[in-house]
C-alpha cells in the first residue's frame, strides 16, 4: 500500500486569489446592515436561551420561518441555481460572542440557511453526538489534520470515508482571524487529464475516517465517481487515503496539485456565512497561532442533505443523526 503524503504536493497553497466581498469566481452577496439588525431582533423575539441540540425542533422550526427573509435572498437564489460551488453572505448577526453562550443568534441564522439548502443532520458514529457543531482551536488538537487543530489543514470534502457524506456544509463566523485563511476550489472535472481521471474513478483507495469517528476502518473507494443522480462527487481526503498502486498515488497527488495552483482564498470575519458544495469543491485552512483562550477564532457548522433521513437510517439515539450501520 502507498500512502499520499499530503505535506509533499502543495496540500495548502502560497499563491491564492483572495476574495473580497461576494466570491470572484462564485456567488455571494453583502447583507444589509439594517436588514441584519431586524434579523436579530425577530430572532430573539421568536425563541429564547441558548442552543442545544436537545432543542433542535424547536429551533428548526424558527429556522424555517426566518429563512425567508430579506438577508436570506442571496442564498435562495444560488440554492435555485443549483447549489454548486460555494457562496459567501457577509454581514449577518452572530449575537453576543461569549462562551458560554446565553442567547441563540449564531444557531438561529446558521440553520435558517440549512433548511433553505436542504435537512441538517450528523453522525451518530461521532465522538460528540452534535447536529452543530462549534469549530475552535484546541491544544489537544492542535497539530492533527481536525477543525480543532492549528496546523495547515489540508485539501479535503468533508467526511470522504462514507457514501452518505453531507451534499453541503456551512460554515458560521462568529469571531475571525485575520491571520486565517479558508481556501477553496469548485472542481470542473472536464479540467483534469483523461488519463488522470482514470484513475481517479478506479475503486484503488483506501480511505479512513478521522479522529472525529469512533471506528476507524477504512472504505475502499474510488475518488471521483458518478452519484445516482448522474452528477460527480469527491471522495477526496489525502490525509486519510492510502492508494492500491504508486500509479493511483500518483494521480491523487496530481489532483490535489490541481487544486493548490487554482485556489481562492477567504479571510473569514464575524457574520460572514460560508456555503460550500462538498460534492465538488474541496478546501483547506492555513495554520495560525491560537492562544487558545476565548479570544481565539470561532465558527459554527452544521452539514446539510438535500434529502431527509430515512426511517431505516435514522439513529435511535436522534431523528437528525444517521445510525452507525448507514453511514459507511
Amino acid at each position: 500500500m502507498f500512502i499520499i503524503d499530503s505535506k509533499g504536493c502543495d496540500a495548502v497553497p502560497r499563491k491564492w486569489l483572495p476574495i473580497d466581498g461576494p466570491c470572484v469566481n462564485a456567488s455571494g452577496a453583502v447583507v444589509k446592515m439594517e436588514d441584519a439588525r431586524a434579523l436579530e431582533y425577530k430572532i430573539r423575539a421568536a425563541i429564547a436561551g441558548s442552543y442545544d441540540d436537545s432543542r433542535l425542533e424547536e429551533f428548526l422550526t424558527v429556522a424555517t420561518a426566518l429563512s425567508q427573509e430579506q438577508p436570506f435572498a442571496a442564498l435562495r437564489a444560488f440554492c435555485a441555481g443549483g447549489g454548486r460551488g460555494y457562496f459567501l453572505l457577509r454581514g449577518l448577526p452572530v449575537g453576543v460572542c461569549k462562551s458560554p453562550k446565553d442567547d441563540s443568534v449564531s444557531e438561529s441564522v446558521l440553520l435558517a440557511a440549512s433548511t433553505i439548502l436542504g435537512y441538517a443532520f450528523g453522525y451518530e458514529e461521532r465522538v460528540r453526538l452534535n447536529v452543530l457543531v462549534n469549530v475552535r482551536p484546541t491544544r489537544l488538537h492542535a497539530g492533527q489534520q481536525l477543525g480543532g487543530g492549528s496546523v495547515d489543514l489540508t485539501w479535503h470534502v468533508e467526511d470522504a470515508h462514507t457514501l452518505n457524506a453531507p451534499d453541503h456544509f456551512i460554515l458560521f463566523c462568529l469571531r475571525g482571524d485575520e491571520s486565517v485563511v479558508t481556501f477553496l476550489h469548485a472542481l470542473v472535472i472536464e479540467t483534469l487529464a483523461p488519463k488522470i481521471r482514470a484513475l481517479l474513478t478506479e475503486s484503488a483507495y483506501d480511505v479512513y475516517p478521522d479522529e472525529n469517528f469512533l471506528h476507524r476502518a477504512p472504505k475502499r473507494t474510488s475518488i471521483l465517481s458518478l452519484r445516482p443522480d448522474g452528477k460527480w462527487a469527491l471522495q477526496y481526503d489525502p490525509a486519510f487515503t492510502k492508494c492500491a498502486t504508486e500509479e493511483h498515488a500518483a494521480a491523487l497527488a496530481a489532483l490535489t496539485a490541481h487544486f493548490a495552483s487554482n485556489a481562492e482564498g477567504i479571510v473569514l470575519r464575524s457574520g460572514d456565512l460560508l456555503v460550500v458544495d462538498n460534492r465538488l469543491t474541496v478546501h483547506a485552512r492555513s495554520a495560525f497561532q491560537p492562544t487558545f483562550d476565548d479570544a481565539d477564532r470561532w465558527l459554527q457548522k452544521v452539514y446539510v442533505r438535500r434529502t431527509p433521513i430515512d426511517a431505516s437510517s435514522r439513529s435511535r439515539r436522534h431523528p437528525y443523526l444517521i445510525a452507525y450501520e448507514s453511514y459507511l
